[in-house]
């Protein structure tokens, strides 16, 4: 097995652990939209937290196997379709270790609170679930990942 073939086996696995994250964390947000049950809210919050454990290890296998590739193949990586994707790549981790994790903790707080408290339904941590910056940041990491999965198999410009 050459070590392209190697390469390249390691960057798809990569990617199918970055696809497989975030339509679970995309599944799962939309589950929690549509309760205020306060023990789901915070099962559902707890696995969500959890999806970065299969999204960080496969964000980082494909960003250095998909380096390692890129150098292999002898690609340009000034090509748009290759720098446009590190860009992605780099805000995509930014907006999920600066945004997403702290969200979902802060929102799981406030469950484990509401919970002990007594409380059967959450309309606070409904309210922490629907904010704006959680909303966006979930629908960037939908889009991105289509626009990376678009510029991996048609690598526009090349």
């Amino acid at each position: 097995m050459t070590a392209e073939k190697i390469e390249l086996f390691l960057h798809i696995s990569g990617a199918f652990m970055i696809v497989g994250g975030t339509i679970a964390l995309s599944l799962l947000y939309a589950a929690m939209r549509r309760t205020k049950d306060a023990v789901q809210l915070e099962l559902l919050l707890r696995l969500a937290g959890r999806t970065s454990m299969i999204t960080l290890p496969g964000a980082l296998v494909a960003i250095i196997t998909g380096s390692m590739l890129a150098m292999t193949l002898g690609l340009n990586f000034g090509a748009q379709w290759l720098s446009t994707s590190y860009t992605l790549w780099f805000i995509s981790v930014a907006l999920s270790a600066a945004v997403m994790g702290p969200a979902l903790s802060a929102a799981r707080a406030l469950a484990v609170s509401e919970l002990a408290a007594g409380k059967r339904e959450s309309e606070a941590v409904a309210d922490a679930i629907a904010a704006t910056k959680i909303r966006l940041v979930v629908r960037y990491l939908e889009i991105s990942l289509l626009l990376f999965l678009y510029l991996m198999v048609f690598k526009p410009g090349a």
